[in-house]
């Protein structure tokens, strides 16, 4: 009885494989393949189940001796040899005199056309691991060069700064404009090099009244202060203002130029004339020293009169100067006179002083 059943399957094996095709569960192997399994929807393949002990030892294959594209599952936890970041079970193939493991994407560490999953940012990166440059191309073209050095080019494959764009325009859209007084600039010097600039300015306007009487000033030596107070203070991007002894300390180095006027209401000229100053004064560390200055001259039949000193000037600056405004009395040293830094709405001068600096450069 058992030699007429294996002779039954070897007849059933026959006849499937006449045309060099074996076909389980199916009497119509397909033609182009040597194997085809119509299984179940509840069933699977099941691979020999072998244990590698190292990915460049043929064992325990029976003979040692594996053919080329022999396919196994390995159930090994301790797989020497394999690649980093490639987990040891799994299946493998016998090719080039050595088992390779059949990846799958939690096994690579390559990157995926369709993203990547459970990456790490402290192991995982895209570039290269030695001193070569890393290149971004599209339609074979290079669009974006990191050199080995760590300068990114975009329209350049040499990029002589950390950032070069070389293009014909750059465009920036809904940036957030800023009020921050110490934010700045950005410029472009003759190299086409972006470059960090502070720019702004900062004013102060006031109608307050200032009396000066002819005791309170005189030459370089005894100037008045002229008041201003934070409350003035109508725009500043650049420095800071100290109400305690009415200086402005300016940030930053530059070019700067400086406009000021005061308004004097001229209530006695007790000799012939009187020789009033406008100065704009800067600390030198150890004294106050006069940078621009204008004066007016008024005599005896000035009084009860309103007139205005004016100066502007630009001069360079070193950042943490600190500046101020003074009148000086400079006729002869022998004039007096009373006078009153004051508006006066009948005539439109609406404003006793105002104090404007401007960062040019």
């Amino acid at each position: 009885m058992k030699k007429t059943f294996i002779l039954l399957i070897s007849f059933i094996l026959l006849i499937h494989t006449g045309f060099a095709q074996v076909g389980v569960t199916t009497n119509t192997p397909d033609k182009s393949a040597a194997l085809d399994m119509k299984a179940m929807s509840d069933k699977g393949i099941l691979l020999p189940n072998v244990n590698i002990t190292k990915v460049s030892d043929p064992a325990p294959v029976l003979g040692n001796a594996p053919v080329q594209g022999l396919w196994i599952y390995n159930n090994n936890t301790a797989v020497i040899g394999t690649y980093l970041g490639i987990s040891t079970k799994g299946f493998y193939y016998w090719q080039q005199n050595r088992w390779n493991k059949m990846a799958t994407p939690l096994d690579t560490t390559g990157w995926g056309r369709l993203g990547n999953i459970e990456t790490n940012p402290s192991i995982h990166f895209i570039g290269t691991r030695d001193a070569a440059d890393w290149v971004v191309k599209t339609n074979n073209t290079e669009r974006m060069r990191v050199t080995a050095a760590g300068n990114v080019g975009i329209g350049t494959s040499n990029p002589t700064n950390q950032l070069h764009v070389k293009a014909a325009s750059v465009r920036f859209e809904n940036l957030e404009l800023t009020t921050n007084d110490t934010d700045a600039g950005l410029v472009v010097d003759n190299m086409g090099v972006v470059k960090l600039s502070i720019w702004g300015s900062a004013y102060f306007q006031s109608s307050d009244v200032q009396d000066l009487p002819s005791s309170a000033f005189s030459a370089i030596s005894n100037p008045a202060i002229i008041d201003f107070s934070s409350s003035d203070m109508l725009l500043n991007t650049i420095g800071t203002w100290n109400d305690s002894d009415n200086t402005f300390n300016v940030f930053f180095s530059g070019t700067y130029e400086i406009t000021a006027e005061a308004n004097f209401y001229v209530q006695t000229v007790s000799d012939e004339t009187m020789g009033i100053s406008l100065v704009l004064q800067k600390w030198n560390g150890t004294a106050w020293v006069n940078v621009i200055g204008n004066r007016d001259q008024y005599e005896v039949n000035w009084s009860g009169k309103i007139s205005g000193v004016y100066l502007t000037g630009v001069l360079a600056l070193n950042d943490n100067t600190k500046l101020r405004l003074v009148i000086q009395r400079t006729e002869g040293g022998t004039a007096s006179g009373n006078i009153k830094i004051m508006s006066d709405q009948s005539t439109g001068i609406q404003y006793s002083k105002f104090f404007r600096i401007i960062k040019v450069s």
